[in-house]
């Protein structure tokens, strides 16, 4: 069922927003389910010149589940992803920037590229303001993420 709806949706990819990229590409990740690679490439080129538009969210989840699949998006991809979700700010929730270090993180365990030191300080500072209401969860995946991607945070974070 799941291989079907993947191909029924393939060639309506390029007309989804963003919200329905990272909801189909979440939920078949979730269910430990890869839409095969057509279905990624065309996700993928569908989306890149787009990103600067997308929420947050939809950021975070789109490359939690490329992740989760074991893709690594193109360089263009990655670096349009990594200013639109530099130009977030404020409306990034601390899962947001969990679940891109635990993606990024994972990624990079696999051999896949580790974010440019401008994107690592960015998402420091972003998690720095919210420490005082930052979950444990939330926490150790930011650490994770960024061990993995042998990135180490300013002294005072670890004290």
């Amino acid at each position: 069922a799941l291989r079907l709806l993947a191909e029924d949706s393939l060639n309506s990819l390029e007309h989804y927003s963003s919200g329905q990229v990272a909801l189909a590409a979440s939920c078949f990740a979730r269910l430990g389910f890869h839409p095969g690679r057509g279905w990624v490439e065309t996700m993928v080129e569908a989306s890149l010149g787009r990103l600067s538009r997308w929420r947050p969210g939809d950021l975070a989840f789109t490359l939690w589940a490329l992740t989760k699949w074991g893709v690594s998006p193109p360089t263009a991809w990655m670096e349009e992803f990594y200013v639109a979700f530099q130009s977030r700010g404020e409306s990034l929730s601390e899962w947001h920037l969990a679940l891109v270090c635990w993606s990024l993180g994972a990624g990079a365990l696999r051999g896949g590229p580790r974010p440019p030191p401008a994107f690592s300080r960015h998402v420091m500072l972003e998690a720095q303001v919210r420490f005082p209401t930052l979950s444990s969860r939330a926490l150790a995946h930011l650490c994770w993420g960024l061990a993995c991607c042998e990135v180490r945070p300013p002294d005072f974070w670890i004290r």
